[in-house]
C-alpha cells in the first residue's frame, strides 16, 4: 500500500473519531446544561409558587419546596393576622436563601435545611424549627422568642445565648460550637 493511501485512511479514521468525540463530548454538554436549566425553571416556579402563596390567601402547602439560593428579603410568610399558623416550609431546601428582614412568625420549618441562610433581623417568634438545620445561618438580631428549636443543628451558626434563651425551647439542640444542649443544663450556660 502506497504512503499517500494510508495517509487517507489514517486522515478518515481520525476524522470519524474525532466526530464522534465531539458528538458525545456535545452530548453531555446539552445533557448538563438541560439539567442546569430545568433545576433553575423549577426554583422559579417554586418562588412564584410562594409569592402566590403569600398574596392570595396563604391556603396552598410550601413543603418540601426547592428554595436553595432564593432571594425572598423581607416576604411575609408568617399567619397574618387571621390564622394562628404561617406556611409550611417543613423538609424544604432553604440553604444559601436571603430572608434577611422576612417574616416567619408561627412558620413550620421543621426538618427544612437552612445551612447558610442569611437571616438576619427575620421575625421567627413561634417558629417551628424542630430538627432544622440552621449550620452557618447568620441569625444577627433574628427574633427567635418562642420558636421550638428541639434538636436544631445550630453548628457554626451566628446566634447569642441571649436569643436562644428567648426560644421556647432549644433542648437537644447542637450549638455553634458544637455541644448538645440538655434542658437540665439551662444554670450551666456561660454568656
Amino acid at each position: 500500500m502506497s504512503p499517500e493511501v494510508r495517509l487517507v485512511i489514517i486522515g478518515g479514521v481520525i476524522g470519524i473519531v474525532g466526530a464522534l468525540l465531539g458528538a458525545g463530548v456535545g452530548a453531555i454538554i446539552e445533557f448538563w446544561l438541560g439539567e442546569k436549566r430545568d433545576k433553575r425553571q423549577k426554583r422559579q416556579q417554586n418562588l412564584a409558587s410562594v409569592l402566590e402563596w403569600s398574596a392570595t390567601g396563604r391556603i396552598r402547602n410550601l413543603r418540601r419546596i426547592d428554595l436553595f439560593g432564593t432571594d425572598l428579603r423581607g416576604i411575609d410568610l408568617s399567619c397574618g393576622s387571621e390564622q394562628l399558623i404561617g406556611a409550611d416550609l417543613s423538609y424544604s431546601d432553604l440553604r444559601k436563601a436571603d430572608l434577611s428582614y422576612a417574616q416567619l412568625a408561627r412558620t413550620d420549618l421543621r426538618g427544612a435545611d437552612m445551612r447558610g441562610a442569611i437571616l438576619t433581623s427575620t421575625d421567627l417568634s413561634g417558629a417551628i424549627l424542630i430538627q432544622t438545620k440552621l449550620g452557618k445561618t447568620n441569625l444577627g438580631e433574628a427574633v427567635i422568642d418562642d420558636a421550638n428549636m428541639y434538636e436544631a443543628n445550630l453548628r457554626k451558626a451566628k446566634v447569642t445565648i441571649d436569643q436562644l434563651r428567648r426560644a421556647q425551647t432549644f433542648d437537644r439542640a447542637i450549638l455553634p460550637d458544637g455541644t448538645v444542649y440538655k434542658e437540665e443544663e439551662d444554670d450551666d450556660i456561660e454568656e
